[in-house]
C-alpha cells in the first residue's frame, strides 16, 4: 500500500464513499476489566464531520461501556474488494426522543416493533477523531502477480491500493 495524501477534505470523501459501500461496521468498545467487546452496527445517520448517530437498546452492554469509557472504534472492512475503514473517537449515550424520530428507519423496527416511540431505545452519538482507510485500486490479477513478485523478490508488495487518514474535531 502506498500512502495517499489527500487534502483533508479530499480524505474525509474518500472515508465517507467507502463507508457507503460498506454500511455495517464492527463497533468496538472497552470494558469495564479494560477488555474490548466488538459487534455489528449500522449508522441511522452520519456526515462528513465525523459524527455518526446509532439506535441502541438503553440496557445494553454497549450502552454501559460506553457511560464507563467514552473510547470508541468503528471498524468497516469490505474483504471482497479489499477496502477498510478504521475510526476512532469518542462516544456518548443521548435520549432524545426528537433526534430518534429524525433518524428512525423501517429497519429499526426489527429490533424496536414498538416504533421510535418505545423507552427502551437510547442513541450512541460517535464523533471521529481519527480515521485510517485502506483502499484496494488494484483487481484480483494486480494482486495475484504483487504477490507472486513479492514471494520471488521477498519485498513487500508495492501496487496494491492506497492508504490515507483524516483528523476530525473532539467531542
Amino acid at each position: 500500500m502506498s500512502a495517499t495524501h489527500l487534502s483533508e477534505d479530499d480524505a474525509k470523501q474518500k472515508i465517507s464513499k467507502l463507508m457507503d459501500e460498506i454500511l455495517t461496521c464492527q463497533m468496538v468498545t472497552v470494558g469495564a476489566d479494560g477488555e474490548l467487546h466488538a459487534r455489528p452496527m449500522v449508522a441511522q445517520e452520519r456526515n462528513l464531520e465525523g459524527e455518526f448517530w446509532f439506535i441502541t437498546n438503553k440496557a445494553s452492554r454497549k450502552t454501559d461501556e460506553i457511560r464507563n469509557s467514552s473510547k470508541m472504534l468503528l471498524s468497516y472492512a469490505h474483504a471482497g474488494q479489499q477496502d477498510y475503514v478504521s475510526i476512532s473517537g469518542k462516544a456518548m449515550i443521548i435520549t432524545d426522543s426528537d433526534k430518534i424520530k429524525q433518524i428512525w428507519t423501517k429497519d429499526c423496527e426489527l429490533w424496536f416493533p414498538n416504533g421510535p416511540s418505545d423507552p427502551n431505545i437510547a442513541l450512541i452519538r460517535f464523533q471521529a477523531e481519527n480515521a485510517e482507510y485502506w483502499n484496494s485500486t488494484s483487481n484480483a490479477l494486480v494482486f495475484a502477480y504483487e504477490f507472486i513478485k513479492a514471494k520471488l523478490t521477498q519485498q513487500p508488495p508495492t501496487e496494491l491500493g492506497e492508504m490515507g487518514t483524516a483528523h476530525y474535531k473532539s467531542m
